[in-house]
């Protein structure tokens, strides 16, 4: 998956992305307006982010806005972000409507691209699975590169992949309600590989959670994270290539340092080159199968 971050112009993005008026979220009868905030706001109706809700569940307008009357009071614009996913507003929804309620006019946005690196996996022979557990985000269309789109939670896409000692597991997302949990699963599991996408805040945020949810010592130093090898990656190509670098260097044992500041055979032999399904959950948009080249079809 490619990421670029952009801090713009809210209006300027609004505009571009067909968001002028507050976002009409699926399941609620209707749009929210600045009354049903101002009425939230003036009843303390709020409702915080992090309740462990389902986002799957149909919200009333009225809850709606309790969320952006939240972020209104408590939030910090200052560190607030909206996510684009290939083109679309896929995370900020209720962001997105406190920062146009409160007039503000700049916005960190993270724009990412998912289908690079199932294009750029696909390339090299791997066969790619992409699961989300939201349904109008994981259709063949969004990733034309994946061999395989499942709808489910990554955790529970996770617990029913038979692993082993070839699989890895690379977790692309930036919601701890579900990084968290798959990553503490499959470092459990008997696996070669376990990895997460995200920047050096979010890591050490990650490291928190995780720790706070039980993982030991030994198990977080095996986490590659953050994931990918240091190239200077700007583009979605890029990022996918740099992730894909740091997995292949894993698989083979290789240095990933220049070949110039290296000795011996340049193209290697023998059991170094293992080969087997490797296994990406993606939380909030994407959990992807991919079997190494020449490997057997994905479970």
């Amino acid at each position: 998956m490619g990421i670029r971050l952009e801090e713009r112009d809210l209006l300027d993005v609004a505009v571009e992305h067909g968001l002028e008026d507050y976002p009409f979220w699926s399941g609620a009868e209707r749009r929210i307006t600045d009354a049903d905030i101002d009425r939230a706001l003036a009843e303390e109706r709020f409702i915080a982010p992090d309740d462990n809700r389902d986002p799957n569940t149909p919200m009333s307008a009225e809850e709606h806005a309790a969320r952006v009357a939240w972020l209104v009071r408590h939030g910090d614009f200052r560190r607030m972000s909206l996510v684009f996913r290939n083109g679309r507003l896929c995370d900020g929804n209720h962001r997105f409507a406190a920062c146009l309620y409160a007039g503000i006019e700049r916005i960190r946005c993270v724009f990412m691209e998912s289908d690079a690196l199932a294009a750029a996996a696909t390339s090299l022979g791997y066969r790619v699975t992409v699961c989300d557990q939201r349904p109008v985000f994981a259709t063949p269309e969004r990733f034309p590169h994946a061999d395989e789109v499942v709808v489910a939670r990554p955790v529970e896409h996770l617990a029913a992949t038979v692993t082993d000692e070839r699989t890895v597991v690379v977790v692309l997302g930036h919601d701890a309600r579900t990084d968290v949990p798959v990553l503490a699963a499959a470092l459990e599991r008997p696996v070669a590989f376990v990895g997460a996408l995200g920047s050096r805040r979010t890591h050490d945020e990650r490291m928190r959670l995780l720790r706070e949810a039980g993982v030991g010592d030994a198990a977080l130093a095996s986490l590659h994270s953050p994931i990918g090898l240091d190239l200077g990656a700007a583009t979605p190509a890029e990022t996918a290539l740099s992730i894909l670098a740091e997995v292949v260097a894993a698989r083979t044992g290789a240095s990933g340092r220049p070949l110039r500041e290296t000795t011996g055979p340049i193209h290697r032999t023998g059991p170094i080159h293992r080969t087997g399904p490797i296994h990406r959950t993606v939380p909030g948009a994407d959990a992807v199968a991919v079997p190494a080249p020449t490997a057997p079809a994905a479970h």
